[in-house]
């Protein structure tokens, strides 16, 4: 095996170093900036900070998604900002969200018209005996789907699709075109 000398290294490095301009550095944070506080599932608990945070003559904007409202603050009042907030939970604990939202409406009726539909495929004497399978299983991936699109959209505005989750995606579209071609 050809061994490189550590010179031809060194000066490539060095080379690659030079050719590279470092980035110019920023202003950094500036009085008027808003930072983030906290954020808050409860509505009327996030109301209730914001208005207290208001009245102590802090500059707030707020963010409402369907899942929390986000507080943040002017950079400069920052501290008082902090200690308000440790005050204030101290009164008012945030409620946690509901463990079943509407976000599973979709599966719910998808699962139900799934076993409707895998139902009258057993009864029906021109579908194959794997057509029930085919139909549960198109049912189940139509759900994992949508679930999984309810995920990423609650928790990452959908912009996080990872290279799993394309594997998933053709596997379960490879599942569902085996699963048809036995059915019919």
């Amino acid at each position: 095996m050809h061994e490189i000398p550590q010179s031809h290294v060194v000066s490539t490095l060095t080379r690659l170093a030079r050719a590279n301009n470092p980035p110019a550095k920023g202003i950094g944070i500036q009085p008027g900036h808003l930072v983030p506080l906290c954020k808050y599932h409860s509505r009327s608990i996030a109301a209730k900070l914001t208005q207290r945070l208001v009245e102590s003559g802090i500059r707030t904007k707020t963010g409402t998604t369907r899942m929390y409202v986000s507080i943040s603050v002017a950079f400069e009042n920052r501290q008082t900002a902090f200690q308000i907030l440790k005050d204030f939970q101290e009164s008012h604990s945030d409620t946690k969200p509901r463990s079943i939202s509407r976000d599973y409406d979709a599966v719910f009726l998808i699962g139900f018209a799934t076993l409707v539909f895998a139902a009258i495929s057993v009864v029906v004497p021109t579908f194959t005996k794997f057509a029930p399978f085919a139909v549960l299983t198109t049912g189940i991936s139509l759900c994992l789907m949508i679930e999984r699109w309810h995920r990423q959209y609650r928790y990452h505005d959908g912009k996080h699709f990872t290279i799993i989750d394309l594997f998933v995606l053709t596997t379960i579209v490879a599942v569902n075109c085996a699963a048809w071609s036995l059915a019919v």
